[in-house]
């Protein structure tokens, strides 16, 4: 028997699509030793697939009292996006390939990511894949961060998509528990943090890279509506 395809696919953005949460934190740690703070590598991982929103809530919380929140923000921003305008942003090992496959199938495609939307359209022009995505939903655009599955729901609502029939590619633990809270078949292909004991309970997919996701893709190894882990 042919596996079912899916009708529709949504995309994280960042450590998923584009190696860029690396960037992040080199810019983030640097920033950190500019303000006088130490080794804040585990809120940076803490703060992976958050919004603007609640990203800063948890800076506050965390450090709010050590600096001067607006400047430190201001300051990690910028050594970040000059890595990205320096070219330094790269594709994650098997997008092309992947994007390639779902549209030949026909699959409706969006990306749903807890940047901005503006910036989200740079980096995707910026790596020449933009062209593939029906759509672009940025954390600016809704009022709950993952791991609440609003960025979802209105990616899946904005192609007039079935979420019982639509594919979610995450790396987070915040995106992979949005994607299953919003009723998708997920793909979890990890990049900073591994998943934990809780978040494989989930029951969804994880994969090594997307290069394997596409080959469960191409089998009959999976369903819709069912996230069995495999």
């Amino acid at each position: 028997m042919m596996p079912m395809k899916p009708d529709a696919a949504l995309f994280d953005m960042d450590g998923l699509l584009i190696d860029s949460e690396r960037l992040s934190l080199q810019s983030f740690l640097a920033t950190c030793a500019d303000h006088g703070l130490d080794d804040q590598t585990p809120l940076f991982l803490s703060i992976v697939g958050s919004n603007e929103a609640s990203l800063m809530a948890i800076l506050d919380a965390a450090i709010g009292q050590q600096v001067d929140l607006p400047t430190f923000r201001a300051d990690w921003a910028q050594r970040y996006h000059a890595l990205i305008a320096d070219g330094q942003v790269l594709l994650k090992p098997g997008v092309e390939e992947l994007l390639e496959w779902l549209a030949s199938e026909g699959v409706r495609m969006a990306v749903a990511t807890s940047s901005a939307a503006p910036i989200a359209a740079l980096k995707l022009t910026r790596t020449g894949i933009i062209k593939r995505f029906d759509f672009i939903v940025g954390g600016d655009m809704v009022r709950h961060s993952k791991p609440h599955p609003e960025i979802f729901l209105a990616a899946a609502a904005a192609i007039e998509a079935d979420t019982s029939r639509t594919l979610v590619f995450e790396d987070s633990f915040n995106g992979v528990k949005a994607g299953v809270a919003a009723g998708c078949t997920v793909f979890q292909v990890p990049d900073l943090v591994p998943p934990t004991a809780e978040l494989l309970s989930l029951g969804h997919r994880v994969c090594d890279s997307l290069h394997h996701a596409l080959a469960i893709l191409k089998s009959a190894e999976y369903s819709f509506g069912n996230n069995v882990a495999g």
